[in-house]
């Protein structure tokens, strides 16, 4: 058995930190999502046009626009709902994307997200209008079977 100084302890300690602590603090970038498909809806009696856009890093992948037509909710509530689903083949690839979405006509986009897959690893995303024009951004998981599909390459 070596028997060692307190002095030497503490230095191999210390030696051993300084190693560790550059795996603990180094930065590495965040996984990426993948994205599904994006769902419009439109909770309005008015036809509503969303304009937006997704970028991968500072390049714009998607620039696009969908129109929701209104359509009265059957049954006995009242009031409209309408929606519309578009895929982008593009956004299947897993990496970080910011979603922007504006209705058209406006100046400025409303609403920006961006999706690192820190949390899911599949999202599928959705806008949506209400009656008074108020916008909103939600995302969902996509369950694991659909997942794996959506991101594997076939060979």
């Amino acid at each position: 058995m070596v028997n060692r100084t307190r002095r030497e302890m503490l230095s191999l300690v210390a030696a051993g930190s300084l190693a560790l602590s550059g795996c603990v603090t180094s930065e590495s970038p965040p996984p990426g999502v993948a994205v599904e498909d994006i769902e419009f809806e439109n909770y309005s009696p008015e036809s509503r046009t969303f304009e937006y856009q997704v970028n991968r890093g500072d390049e714009v992948v998607v620039d696009s626009s969908v129109t929701v037509e209104p359509e009265p909710v059957d049954g006995d509530n009242e009031g409209y709902w309408a929606t519309e689903v578009v895929e982008h083949e593009s956004l299947h690839d897993r990496a970080v994307y910011t979603f922007r979405v504006r209705l058209a006509g406006d100046d400025e986009w409303r609403l920006e997200f961006t999706f690192d897959g820190e949390d899911y690893t599949c999202l599928s995303l959705q806008a949506s209008v209400n009656t008074r024009g108020g916008m909103a951004v939600s995302s969902g998981e996509v369950p694991a079977s659909r997942c794996e599909a959506l991101t594997s390459k076939p060979e």
